[in-house]
Formats: structure tokens, sequence, C-alpha cells
């Protein structure tokens, strides 16, 4: 009785093998194109199999994927020799329901402003788009966002530059004076009313400002001599406020990533900040109310007062 046992035993993994090979190929398919080394190669570091595969192996396996519906287009010269898979039957249908909710979760993400967050949701977007049977909602998930004209690649490679701050050239397609070539340094990146920026120092222009990314049609970095010398005349061109805040102000308050606390007591809070948008920092200041008073620059401050009495002036009968 124990002879019938243990070949029914070695049957059972034989089997239980195949299964898990036809599996692993298409996971791999699935992830990406392949070639026969490449498929081998995953085979042999894969933690349950720990062995290669013979190319007829992956022939026959090719061939069990094709008969359960799969579109595997074989290694040729135009596929670059790798096993390509074009379709498959392991799709679900996703609700009007559930894509109404899907596309609502994304729309509020959006809100947020948080360009990092949003490319993240995308790609998991991506991934729903992949089970879908429906073209429109294929499309409804992959496209309807607002970084859909924005390379993510370019994001990514911007991102890095901001964080050493480099200087970059710019081929830009301005609104008022068509292509430019620019020198800028890359600061941060900031994705306002569903447009997203790359915020800096222009050194044409000599001025702290923006560029829309989807009007920025190439750039590179580039190697300055006197590069920290241009970086404190950056430095310097950024304004800096400093204002004081009391009652629910201060207890609400919140600091933006250009906001840090420099006093705190009992009764108030000052505030630094750096203002790279004039416009939108005026805004903040303003629904602060009386509860703000701003400290410094007197230039700034100004400005602020001439803004108050064009506000005044609008109300006047």
């Amino acid at each position: 009785m124990t002879k019938p046992l243990e070949q029914k035993s070695e049957t059972n993994s034989n089997i239980s093998k195949t299964g898990y090979r036809i599996i692993l190929l298409f996971k791999l398919l699935f992830s990406s194109p392949r070639t026969r080394m490449e498929i081998d190669r995953e085979f042999e570091e894969d933690c349950v199999l720990r062995k290669g595969i013979s190319y007829d192996t992956i022939t026959n396996i090719v061939k069990a994927l094709r008969k359960s519906g799969c579109v595997i287009k074989r290694p040729n010269i135009a596929t670059g020799y790798k096993y390509v898979l074009e379709k498959h039957p392991f799709t679900t249908e996703i609700s009007d329901k559930a894509l109404d909710g899907l596309l609502k979760i994304r729309e509020g993400i959006t809100s947020f402003s948080d360009w990092q967050l949003l490319c993240k949701i995308n790609r998991l977007y991506e991934k729903f788009a992949k089970f879908s049977i429906d073209e429109e909602q294929t499309e409804q998930l992959l496209h309807n966002h607002p970084l859909r004209d924005v390379d993510e690649e370019l994001l990514e490679e911007l991102a890095g530059y901001c964080e050493t701050k480099q200087i970059l050239k710019i081929t830009y397609k301005s609104p008022l004076y068509g292509t430019e070539r620019l020198t800028f340094i890359a600061d941060f990146i900031s994705f306002e009313n569903n447009v997203t920026y790359l915020w800096g120092y222009n050194l044409r222009y000599k001025t702290v400002g923006y560029l829309r990314l989807d009007r920025i049609k190439s750039l590179k970095k580039i190697f300055y001599v006197n590069a920290k010398s241009i970086l404190e005349q950056y430095e310097s061109s950024i304004l800096t406020v400093t204002y004081r805040l009391t009652g629910f102000a201060k207890l609400a308050f919140e600091p933006t990533r250009f906001e840090h606390v420099v006093i705190e007591n009992q009764d108030y809070i000052v505030v630094e900040a750096k203002v790279f948008n004039k416009f939108n920092f005026t805004q903040r200041l303003l629904s602060f109310g009386l509860d703000c008073k701003i400290l410094t620059p007197r230039s700034y401050i100004e400005e602020y007062l001439l803004e108050l009495q064009n506000i005044k002036e609008t109300y006047k009968i």
C-alpha cells in the first residue's frame, strides 16, 4: 500500500509544478515582454522552482496559455526576440457605480494639490484599467485626470533636480514670446488648479517664477562655474515675510512647506514665510482677517495696505 501512495504524491507534485510554471510565465509576460533567456533566469531565481527552464518547456507553456485564450506573439525581430502577451481572457467588469466612485476618489485627491500622491493613484488606476473590458471605462481610468498631458518621467526627473537646485537649460513654449530657451534653477514642483508648475529662478529675466510643465519641450542640466553665486542671488531674490497671528488664527494655524514659526507664546505666534506666489500668499493672509498683522518687510506691508484699500473701494457706494 505504501508504494502507490508514494507514486501518487510524486504525481501530484509534478502536476503542481506544471501549473505553477504556467502561472509564473503568465505573470512574467503580463508584467512585460520577455526573451527566452530572461524567462529562464526568472525561473532559476524563483523561490519555489529554483531551476531554469528549457526552450521546449517554454514553448509547451506558451501553447497551454494560448489554449486558455491568451494571445502571445512569437519572438522575432519585430518584438526584439521576446514573447509578447497582447491579450488575455482574465478580465473583470467594473460597474458604472464603482467607476464613478473611483473617479470621485481621484477628484478628491486632486483637490489636495499633491502631484506625487496623484501619480501614485494614477499608477494604481492603470492596473485597474488592465482588468476592464470596456474601452470607455479604460479611457476614463487612464486619462481622466489633470496630469494626462504631463510626462511622469519628466516629473520624476525634475523632482530630482529640485532636490539639488540644479541649473537647467529649458526649451519652453511661452504663450507671450513663443519658443524660448531659458536658463532656470529648479527649486520645487507645485500642483495648483489642475496645472503642474516648476518653480525656481529664471536667469534670463533675473526673477523668481514658474514654468508650466506642459509647455516644457526639452531640458538638460548644465554646469555653471559660478553656480554658487547664482544660487545666492536666487536665495536673495525670494521675498521673506514675517507676520503675527493671534486669536483663532493662532489656534488653527497650519504652516505650509515655506513657513515656520519663529516665536510662540500664550498670546501669539510669529511666522516667517518664503513667498513665491505673492497673489496666493496675500489671499492666505487676508483669510486670517483681523487676527493677522504683517511685521516685515515694509515694502510688502505697503503692498498689502494698497490691496486692502482696493478692496475697500470696491464696496463704496
